[in-house]
């Protein structure tokens, strides 16, 4: 018996006894049953999100946050597919997102990658805007592979029609032709794809194409190669004159006397405008690039209307741009150099020797109402009298890098919109800011509106009370309780931002009085968690001067108690929908080298701990009654004023 069993070692044949193969027959079972209950899991889950992506609940925010939550190929290839039928004015709000997480995959042949040159192909304000942003990321990536991929897909949306297809990377093989996606229009009675799983996407990737819906809000454009090159082609116009407004302002800091910017700055828009409107290709107003499908073509920027903003190191200056509304915003499109914008430099030769208009003192311009400037710029404009005419103004700024600024004004108007779908009277004035690369932009500029410095200056030893009682008549009056109340729900609006998002350096040069009473904040180069020389001076969750008490009328009035319920309000509401602002910071963190996000994934964190979801409402109530009264009696916020004062003399 013994000799046989080594015979059977030797010939390879190990014999098994039945309690070994009992027992891994029942190893075997316990396999099988992990992987059953592993796949009805993911089954379960498929399911789930099967429901939730086709119920009335499903939205832009909801896609684009599974889109970057969940790894899975399939789940990717399905909720790309529902982009395709959302309308562009939900889409545009998230292209920061949206390219950032192509940048970041940079996978060949990838859905979101093919959903975003499509789109970039058939509308124009959508491109333009993907466009601005990787420009403002090239070389900022601390992966420089992320940055040669962010600088491919530039090239690509900026190719020829005829050529597109051509530059997509594919995972086929190499003698294999890479292919967009077959596009077919899709019907509101059929249902949207199933959702494919890993296997389906992997044998889908074979395949020749790929069939994805056509939303019905890209109309005839989906279809019309004519319409394509068109958009290519305006395209191309418009950021070469982006391009030629940003270096203007690069121009004049290579001009030693500043006293001579103002009449360099007139001369070379003047030449700017030797192109506007007559040319092939028309131009429109960068800031609005409206979604309904109407554009407003630049006509003429008045030279004389510029202004130079002061700036110890930069030469940002504020114009005003003539346009024409028009519903078609391709119609008169065609080929057409794009050198038409590549203004000349004047450095060198000095001002226009042609005379033109007498140029007004700065502060000046910057007083008169609005109204007003508008009604005497129609009555010298060649172009005043055409239907849809009308005065738009932004900022120009060179050598400064505004994606951070980009962000926090994302947030904001996030904010506004989470407030609005509560039907809260928190108050909020977003407005657009564009990085035009990454040390350029664009501004939109506040209208009717004066800064608490230039009130203090003008008011002297006055209060900010006292400017209200001026401006908006007695108290108790009705011009000066509606003046009241715009400003109560606008300071609890931005309270609440300044405490969410943790924006410092509020001094009174970066807050704003409109001419209907409410606070308005500008410039967010510092929020998340950064602050001026990351010296900490502003410990407070947001400025509360004892002036903004006294405009509410004291710690005792109606008005004051109206504030602290707007604040719990508010609170309450950001708190429910905390997950739609901290997405947008989330996505953008990763990989990122932008200050705010010094800190890592920890600035997130503390992001969402600022929600305190963890708190029930009554201790909520207490918590936002501290932050107000803490605000009110900060030392800190004192001591910055007076640091801005004997620095740059800010009051």
């Amino acid at each position: 018996m013994k000799e046989q069993s080594t015979e059977d070692n030797q010939n390879g044949n190990v014999p098994v006894s039945l309690g070994n193969m009992e027992e891994e027959v029942v190893n075997n079972k316990s396999s099988s049953n992990k992987v059953n209950r592993r796949n009805q899991s993911l089954e379960g889950n498929i399911s789930w999100l099967l429901r939730l992506f086709r119920s009335d609940f499903f939205d832009v925010s909801l896609a684009v946050a599974y889109l970057w939550q969940y790894p899975d190929p399939g789940v990717k290839d399905y909720l790309v597919n529902e982009l395709f039928n959302m309308p562009f004015s939900k889409l545009n709000f998230y292209i920061p997102q949206l390219v950032h997480m192509c940048c970041l995959w940079h996978s060949p042949d990838g859905a979101l990658e093919r959903f975003l040159l499509f789109a970039c192909s058939h509308h124009f304000s959508f491109a333009c805007l993907v466009i601005c942003f990787l420009e403002s990321q090239l070389g900022k990536y601390a992966d420089s592979s992320v940055s040669s991929y962010a600088r491919w897909l530039k090239q690509a949306i900026l190719l020829e029609p005829a050529s597109f297809r051509a530059f997509l990377p594919s995972a086929c093989s190499s003698g294999s032709q890479p292919r967009l996606p077959t596009l077919v229009p899709s019907s509101d009675q059929e249902s949207p794809d199933p959702l494919p799983s890993s296997e389906c996407l992997r044998h889908r990737k074979t395949s020749s194409a790929h069939v994805l819906p056509v939303p019905h809000s890209l109309g005839i454009l989906a279809y019309s190669q004519e319409c394509k090159a068109t958009v290519q082609t305006h395209l191309r116009a418009q950021l070469a004159f982006i391009n030629a407004l940003v270096g203007i302002g690069i121009k004049l800091l290579n001009i030693k006397c500043r006293d001579t910017w103002q009449e360099h700055l007139y001369s070379e828009l003047r030449s700017l405008n030797l192109s506007l409107p007559a040319r092939p290709t028309r131009v429109s107003f960068p800031l609005a690039l409206d979604d309904r499908g109407h554009q407003h073509h630049v006509v003429r920027i008045p030279p004389e209307e510029a202004v130079i903003l002061d700036s110890k190191d930069r030469a940002p200056f504020l114009i005003l741009v003539e346009v024409v509304e028009c519903d078609d915003p391709l119609s008169s499109a065609s080929e057409g150099p794009s050198e038409l914008f590549e203004v000349p430099s004047r450095a060198d030769e000095g001002p226009s020797s042609q005379t033109g208009p007498q140029l007004e003192h700065p502060s000046r311009l910057l007083k008169e109402p609005w109204n007003e400037k508008v009604d005497r710029i129609r009555c010298n404009s060649p172009y005043g009298q055409a239907d849809g005419w009308d005065v738009r103004s932004m900022i120009v700024k060179s050598g400064d890098d505004l994606r951070q600024e980009v962000l926090a004004a994302q947030m904001i108007l996030k904010f506004k919109h989470i407030w609005e779908e509560e039907h809260l009277a928190l108050w909020l004035h977003p407005y657009r800011i564009v990085a035009t690369g990454s040390n350029g932009g664009l501004i939109e500029t506040i209208k009717n509106a004066i800064s608490l410095h230039s009130i203090k200056k003008q008011m002297g030893s006055r209060s900010l009370n006292d400017y209200f009682e001026e401006k908006f008549g007695q108290q108790r009056t009705g011009p000066y309780l509606l003046a009241q109340q715009n400003f109560v729900e606008s300071l609890a609006g931005y309270s609440l931002i300044c405490y969410f998002l943790k924006v410092k350096d509020r001094h009174n040069g970066n807050i704003l009085i409109t001419h209907a009473g409410h606070v308005v904040h500008i410039d967010f180069g510092f929020f998340l968690g950064s602050s001026p020389r990351n010296l900490g001076f502003e410990t407070a969750s947001f400025k509360m001067s004892l002036d903004f008490v006294e405009v509410m009328g004291g710690v005792e009035s109606d008005m004051y108690h109206y504030f602290r319920s707007l604040m719990l309000q508010g609170f309450i509401a950001a708190r429910r929908h905390m997950d739609k602002v901290v997405l947008l910071a989330e996505i953008m963190q990763r990989g990122s080298n932008l200050p705010c996000f010094y800190g890592g994934e920890a600035c997130i964190k503390a992001l969402k701990d600022r929600f305190k979801v963890s708190l029930t409402e009554k201790q909520l109530i207490g918590q936002v009654n501290t932050m107000i009264e803490d605000s009110m009696s900060s030392f800190s916020t004192k001591l910055y004023d007076n640091y801005q004062y004997y620095k740059n003399g800010i009051l």
